[in-house]
């Protein structure tokens, strides 16, 4: 008795056959690899660090109805992460610090000098939280308000790039001692 092949049963493999899912999958990995090299090209994907944005001014600072220095959205997650007012005020004072990062000028002559003067600040406020404040906490909180301030393409682009002007340069372990004790826009204000 033969048994004819049928749909549920494979036909015997023949030297050199290639099954059509085989070929299938692969041209449609090639197919997605050629997709992705283009989009690369043309600035679509995340495949540069710094890619400009069309970003306004505005649409970088984004809506603070108070005036306070701290988009509104931002302000409203502070409240969420802690009710400490200590822990509030160090939150507030380096969202404010950070919102200078969104709004730094690139462009500017002096681009190079302001960006590594917003890096050196920005290490301090992570480096130096207000000593009563528990060191691991005020981090994590720290780096919640950072996300959330980066919210955006163009607002990545802005961190990215000030790390792409200070790119090389290295900046000494800040002294928290000092630090805390000036009036620099790190220490919390009200």
């Amino acid at each position: 008795m033969v048994i004819e092949p049928t749909r549920t049963q494979p036909t015997p493999a023949r030297r050199g056959f290639i099954p059509r899912t085989v070929v299938l999958r692969a041209v449609v990995l090639r197919a997605v690899v050629v997709a992705t090299a283009v989009l690369c090209v043309i600035g679509v994907s995340g495949c540069s660090v710094f890619r400009p944005s069309n970003d306004s001014l505005a649409e970088l600072a984004g809506p603070d109805g108070n005036n306070n220095g701290i988009r509104d959205d931002v302000e409203t997650r502070i409240r969420e992460l802690t009710s400490d007012p200590l822990m509030i005020e160090y939150l507030e004072s380096s969202a404010r610090y950070m919102q200078k990062i969104v709004l730094f000028d690139d462009k500017a002559p002096n681009a190079k000098e302001t960006a590594f003067e917003l890096a050196t600040e920005s290490d301090i406020l992570i480096s130096c939280a207000p000593e009563s404040l528990d060191e691991e906490t005020a981090s994590d909180y720290f780096f919640e308000v950072e996300d959330k301030i980066r919210n955006t393409r163009g607002r990545k682009a802005k961190f990215d790039r000030v790390g792409e002007l200070i790119d090389g340069r290295a900046f000494p372990a800040p002294d928290c001692e000092t630090a805390r004790l000036s009036t620099s826009p790190i220490t919390p204000t009200k």
